[in-house]
């Protein structure tokens, strides 16, 4: 009976396992499952009345009240006077019936309709006619952008490596797109470190790009994802590359670490030791950076250019991510 907070080595159904594998062992379906009680929640929850029909059941509980007074007021009046009671009965029930306005609901049902013609101008649909009082009344929004307003499929549109601004052609998973330096095209494997920092970004990966129906999909982390489809654009399979490097070791990314690594080795026998993460986790950690075609020692001055990239590309709202590497000698064992 612990929550689900508490609850340890428990997969929910609806949920992302973004990296690792595992055997798990179905305890739970349909609506005995946490999304299967939360949708239970859902269909058991109470109709909230919105502002507007709260205040017509108000205005039509005055309207009677009225009414009835009338009424009785009338009656009165007129058995006073020496009127009839049953003609002075008539009478108030006619004042009582003409007092309701009939047409209230008809008048308040076309303008919630021409508040629905005018949100869908500002390519805002409205199923349900009370929802747009509702929505009028609200002057903050906050929404899950992921899956809201976004696909949640990342692409990589800039690239940084040794001194040189390149640029990305091409949206979601497509792999056809082009490379450009200052605006003019570039062949990604005539330029070293470009094609290697690709590579890198393949063998430091655990997603897959896959096809199903005819429709192209991302199997693991949609950044992961977007390296694979970045390294394609440069004639860069990952079948490819996996037949050129063997993956020796494998440490996933975690929020400790904030990085993950993974040691390679190339049909040469050379060993690398490849790490993509936090460009601020991983500025610290390194020595040395390419630059201009050769391995120079990272100083305080190098630290500040890069530092200087990796603001300006988070102040054009994008998310940054750096690939690190190290040559391994034979002997060296990494735990």
């Amino acid at each position: 009976n612990a929550a689900i907070g508490d609850l340890h080595n428990m997969a929910f159904m609806g949920t992302l396992v973004t990296r690792g594998s595992g055997v798990g062992i179905v305890i739970a379906t349909g609506m005995k499952t946490a999304m299967g009680q939360i949708a239970n929640l859902l269909q058991e929850a109470e109709t909230v009345m919105t502002p507007l029909q709260h205040r017509l059941e108000q205005l039509g509980k005055i309207l009677i009240a009225v009414a009835l007074l009338l009424t009785i007021l009338v009656v009165a009046v007129g058995v006073i006077q020496g009127h009839g009671l049953y003609e002075m009965f008539l009478a108030g029930v006619s004042l009582a019936v003409a007092a309701i306005p009939e047409g209230l609901p008809a008048i308040v049902t076309i303008a919630l309709a021409l508040g629905v013609q005018r949100m869908i101008k500002k390519n805002a649909i409205v199923r349900k006619l009370p929802a747009v009082e509702t929505l009028g009344c609200a002057s903050v929004i906050c929404s899950d952008k992921t899956g809201t307003m976004t696909e949640n499929m990342m692409t990589v549109t800039h690239i940084w490596a040794s001194g040189k601004s390149f640029s990305v052609s091409g949206t979601g998973i497509e792999t056809s797109g082009q490379f450009y330096e200052n605006g003019h095209p570039v062949d990604p494997r005539k330029d070293t470190v470009l094609h290697q920092l690709l590579t890198f970004g393949v063998l430091c990966n655990s997603s897959q790009l896959r096809e199903k129906e005819k429709r192209r999909y991302i199997d693991g982390d949609p950044t992961e994802g977007a390296l694979l489809v970045a390294a394609m654009k440069a004639g860069l399979t990952k079948e490819r590359i996996e037949n050129e490097f063997t993956v020796e070791q494998e440490f996933p990314f975690d929020s400790d670490r904030k990085m993950m690594t993974v040691i390679v080795k190339d049909k040469a026998g050379r060993r690398f030791i490849v790490t993509k993460g936090a460009p601020d986790v991983l500025l610290q950690v390194s020595k040395q950076i390419w630059w201009n075609g050769r391995e120079q020692m990272m100083t305080t001055a190098w630290r500040k250019t890069v530092k200087d990239v990796i603001h300006q590309m988070a102040s054009q709202a994008l998310r940054t991510i750096a690939i690190a590497y190290r040559p391994l000698q034979a002997y060296e064992r990494i735990t």
